[in-house]
């Protein structure tokens, strides 16, 4: 049925050049475009590929010769990777062979007229767009951020180039000296990843106390190093379930919790964080010994900018169906959707087999009745926010947070995840990133993912 689909998209057409009106240019045409080829893009682009085998001419858009395993930094922060490296390889291994790859950006949205614009001005048509481009770090947010980043004793795990820095400053952190964690309050990738490398590095000092006074049991009375988490959000983590065994972690590291409070400046050459209590709008001026610093992010500015968005500047994303709530040709998935749930890739796995399920439905529904899109969202599958976020609460244990929309336990295991485990631990750290290159990009975990989950779920439900 998909090949009697006539998209009357594979002939080319021609338009002024806005620099030269006695030239023209080409607007080459692709029935499907996915914007960006970061997680969400990979694996929708590979599945794309074998639902519709070649049937469809499909391009993905994407400037970067890289993809990243952005989940592994945390772990090359914390000491646990000793490679960084080892979280990078490049794109076009991991893009199916029958996919257009363009190398370049987007800078413009015509989504009344299926166009969109690159930065060399050159234009591309489309029947279904896919807009998965990720979200944007906002470094410069913070000031003397940029300036200071990398060294003075600051580091971020949200960068490639910084990450395996803070290792080296954990390391040589002396024991009773300040070290500083922060989480803004805007979104960000992965909700719990500011946690994260506090509590590797928590207990990488607790070991390291532990082994000069065989009598020291926690932080908090030999050694004692002054650990600070301040965080723009209300509570420590907004999903309760999970909140109250995180909140126990935090007493066991002796960690001073300080919620609604942003930080919004670095002083390196002093080691001074400058925070803003968002409620009272005091500020507070704290040394540090050691800061680790996750940067305010937002969506990219060329979406922010466009028809796409909405008031907050992500793509204005159904959140069962995924399609745009205006243009009911555009799928969104991922960070820069306006999706109410947790940017993780775990999240955006989920989404890219809910997208392509939709959208194969539509390009067969269409096919049928030779009509317009069938609209008829009853016949769609429905996401229901599900997202994963692995805190490491150690160097060898996990809690495994797993919910929904509704902030309700949404597991995949036949155990408590909110409990410690170690068993979860060499799941984040031996079977995800194995099964992250091998499995999740080229889309055969999605529905191994979606299987699992449902059958634990009914069963606890029974």
């Amino acid at each position: 049925n998909i090949n009697k689909l006539n998209l009357n998209l594979n002939k080319t057409f021609t338009t002024n050049n806005s620099n030269n009106s006695n030239n023209f240019k080409k607007i080459e045409n692709f029935p499907i475009i996915i914007i960006g080829g970061g997680t969400g893009g990979t694996i929708v682009a590979n599945l794309l590929s074998k639902k519709l085998k070649n049937s469809i001419k499909i391009a993905i858009i994407e400037p970067s010769n890289y993809h990243y395993y952005q989940p592994g930094w945390t772990f090359v922060g914390g000491g646990i990777f000793k490679d960084k490296n080892l979280t990078k390889g490049e794109t076009k291994n991991y893009l199916p062979e029958n996919i257009n790859w363009i190398k370049n950006s987007v800078s413009k949205f015509e989504p009344e007229n299926n166009l969109i614009e690159l930065d060399n001005f050159s234009k591309f048509s489309y029947q279904y767009l896919i807009v998965c481009a990720g979200l944007q770090i906002n470094w410069n947010l913070i000031k003397g951020l940029n300036e200071t980043l990398g060294k003075n004793n600051c580091s971020s795990n949200y960068s490639f180039e910084t990450c395996d820095k803070t290792w080296q400053m954990i390391q040589n952190f002396k024991i009773g000296n300040t070290a500083i964690f922060t989480q803004p309050a805007t979104p960000i990738k992965c909700g719990g990843a500011p946690q994260k490398i506090m509590y590797l590095a928590a207990d990488y000092w607790l070991s390291s106390s532990n082994s000069s006074s065989s009598n020291s049991s926690s932080l908090s009375n030999s050694s004692s190093s002054n650990i600070h988490f301040f965080t723009g959000n209300p509570k420590l983590f907004h999903v309760p379930h999970y909140e109250k065994s995180l909140l126990q972690v935090c007493s066991k590291y002796n960690v001073n919790l300080q919620c609604k409070t942003d930080l919004i400046e670095v002083i390196g050459d002093q080691q001074l964080a400058i925070f803003k209590n968002l409620d009272t709008n005091e500020i507070i001026t704290k040394h540090y010994d050691f800061l680790h610093v996750t940067p305010p992010m937002g969506p990219p500015n060329f979406i922010k900018s466009s028809p796409l968005a909405n008031a907050a500047g992500w793509v204005d994303t159904d959140q069962f169906t995924l399609r745009h709530t205006r243009y009911n040709n555009i799928y969104s998935l991922g960070d820069n959707s306006s999706l109410p749930t947790s940017k993780t890739a775990a999240a955006v796995a989920r989404q890219a087999y809910i997208v392509v399920q939709n959208l194969v439905n539509d390009i067969q529904s269409q096919s049928q009745s030779q009509s317009q899109l069938n609209l008829n969202n009853d016949k769609l599958l429905k996401y229901n926010g599900y997202t994963s976020c692995p805190i490491p609460t150690g160097r060898k244990n996990l809690i495994l947070a797993e919910f929904d929309y509704n902030l309700k336990p949404y597991e995949t295991f036949p155990v408590n995840q909110s409990k410690e485990n170690r068993f979860f631990f060499l799941l984040k750290q031996y079977i995800l990133p194995a099964a992250y290159w091998k499995f999740i990009l080229n889309g055969n975990w999605s529905l191994f993912s979606v299987f699992l989950s449902k059958f634990y779920n009914k069963n606890k439900t029974n």
